[in-house]
């Protein structure tokens, strides 16, 4: 039996895949953050992630000589969330792909829009997602971390200082990056 186009697409890579990793690595936000290999491309995983959170952070002291500390030990909660899937797509005529000369390449126009788009959603999600007013959302910090110490409330002045401290970790994140690839060099 010959090889149909479908059993060669098996082993070929899409050029185009490659170029939306690029692009979400592009993002400050997406390239801080750590992101767990959970689910299996080829199946035979489920879509549920369990982890655990630091609910209570154990504290530190002074004391006198001969003097004990008082004990007091971090506390974690296990957490499960679903995994959401989340994108979009886009239609282009072939006539239109393969024919129509503009300023602009249809296909690398979409697709770079369609990248901004999914971004933008994750960013925004990150921050104030909330599956009970979307179930195919996940929950952001806002909803995570509601009554814990960590909290912020949603004031200019804590907002603001919240983005600062996101920045610094963004800055922290990518300069120990740079330091791991120039020593690896």
């Amino acid at each position: 039996m010959a090889v149909t186009l479908e059993d060669a697409k098996k082993l070929t890579q899409d050029k185009l895949y490659l170029g939306i990793i690029d692009e979400f690595q592009k993002d400050t936000l997406l390239n801080a953050m750590v992101f767990d290999d959970c689910v299996a491309l080829n199946g035979g995983s489920t879509l549920a992630y369990t982890y655990n959170r630091v609910t209570t952070y154990p504290t530190a002291e002074f004391r006198k000589i001969n003097a004990e500390y008082t004990s007091q030990e971090a506390k974690t909660t296990q957490y499960t969330v679903n995994l959401k899937i989340f994108g979009g797509s886009y239609k282009i005529d072939r006539v239109i792909q393969n024919d129509v000369k503009g300023i602009t390449n249809q296909v690398d126009f979409q697709s770079t829009q369609k990248m901004q788009a999914v971004k933008a959603l994750f960013s925004d999600t990150f921050i104030n997602g909330d599956s009970g007013q979307n179930e195919d959302s996940f929950d952001g910090l806002d909803k995570a971390l509601t009554g814990s110490s960590t909290e912020y409330n949603k004031t200019e002045a804590n907002l603001n200082t919240l983005n600062v401290e996101l920045q610094h970790i963004i800055l922290k994140k990518q300069s120990d990056l740079l330091s791991f690839k120039y020593i690896k060099c």
